[in-house]
């Protein structure tokens, strides 16, 4: 941003090499140094001494940095004035986008009832695809056409009509329940499935009912003939 420039950049003198030419001083005096009870006063004083001008190097340090952003600091808090002035337009037209964005999401709420109720006017299908089953959120937004929702709509209505017509074509006695099945899945495959394994097992009863009453019938026989004899 061009309203915001650095007009003079400055700079901070330390002569760093003669510090570290100092401390590597007393750090090759002592490295290898044997204390005695001679020396160790003049070795505590040393690490005092050094200590002494470690904390004055890191004051000083602290105070440069002060000194250094103090201008910053100054241009900091105008700034956050600045950027404080910009959220009372950011929040008034945010506001605005807001409510005609709502708006705009009711009044394509209502279009796709309208689509809905003109393409899906029977009663049996409002029962088996209602429109809060089918309601796709993607049909609120501002690209899909009215032209896609209708596809769509058409979609769950010719599906819903083929799965009816196919779980009655079964024939069984379970319709009824692959029909409720289907209103809460929408999904043929688990009806057929459902009907299938019902007839499978229907079957399988049966021919263990059969096969009794043969038995049952046999054995009445064999015990008339042994009767007789």
């Amino acid at each position: 941003m061009e309203e915001i420039r650095i007009n003079e950049l400055g700079s901070i003198v330390c002569d760093f090499e003669s510090i570290k030419s100092h401390i590597e001083e007393q750090l090759q005096l002592y490295s290898n140094l044997v204390f005695t009870e001679e020396t160790k006063k003049e070795a505590k004083d040393t690490v005092a001494e050094l200590r002494k001008e470690k904390k004055a190097f890191q004051d000083r340090v602290k105070e440069v940095k002060a000194e250094w952003m103090k201008p910053f600091d100054e241009f900091f808090v105008k700034a956050s004035e600045i950027t404080n002035l910009y959220d009372a337009p950011i929040a008034k037209i945010g506001e605005q986008i807001e409510a005609f964005e709502k708006q705009r999401i009711e009044a394509k709420r209502e279009e796709i009832k309208n689509i809905y109720s003109e393409l899906v006017p029977e009663e049996d299908l409002n029962a088996v695809i209602p429109l809060h089953r089918i309601f796709n959120p993607k049909w609120e937004n501002a690209t899909y056409s009215a032209k896609q929702i209708r596809e769509d709509v058409m979609k769950y209505k010719e599906d819903a009509k083929t799965a009816i017509d196919t779980i009655k074509s079964m024939e069984s006695d379970k319709e009824e329940d692959a029909l409720k099945l289907y209103k809460l899945n929408l999904d043929l495959t688990a009806c057929i499935k459902f009907i299938t394994d019902y007839e499978r097992q229907k079957k399988e009863v049966l021919a263990r009912e059969e096969q009794r009453l043969k038995e049952e019938a046999e054995a009445r026989i064999r015990a008339e003939e042994r009767a007789k004899i």
